[in-house]
């Protein structure tokens, strides 16, 4: 049986409650604060979420993938330049992975730049040559750059 909308929320209440009562315990867990942050953003709570995720890399900067978080939360809420950074630093922490390349291209398509899309999505592509869904953004993204030539 699938639970109401109530249920939902009383959950999310009961989840965030605990991480809230852990961090009490150890206020200066960036784990703790990080799943914090993963709660708020499931509830679509994105500033409190970019609060915990920032202040959790602020305690401990050795987190890509918190950097990938920060930089999805940003772009969700089109504060792009900022997302882009994350991204950024995500690709110097882990240069072999397509992930940051692919999230920049997505974001720089959003704002319409698609020859920059284009390049992010084929460095992407470069780290990850078998990946078909990078492949098909950036083929999608030179339809779109070949039209805006014409």
């Amino acid at each position: 049986m699938t639970p109401g909308p109530g249920e939902r929320t009383s959950d999310a209440a009961r989840v965030e409650r605990g991480f809230r009562e852990a961090l009490d315990r150890f206020p200066r867990s960036p784990k703790l604060l990080a799943r914090l942050g993963k709660c708020f953003a499931v509830q679509g709570r994105v500033e409190e979420a970019l609060e915990c995720v920032l202040l959790s890399l602020e305690m401990d900067p050795g987190q890509p993938g918190l950097l990938l978080r920060a930089g999805d939360l940003f772009a969700s809420v089109e504060r792009f330049e900022e997302a882009l950074r994350f991204y950024e630093h995500y690709q110097e922490l882990r240069p072999r992975s397509p992930r940051g390349y692919a999230r920049m291209g997505d974001c720089l398509f959003r704002q319409g730049y698609f020859w920059s899309a284009a390049d992010a999505f084929s460095f992407a592509l470069s780290r990850s040559p078998d990946s078909g869904w990078i492949r098909d953004r950036l083929e999608g993204v030179m339809r779109l750059c070949a039209a805006a030539e014409a």
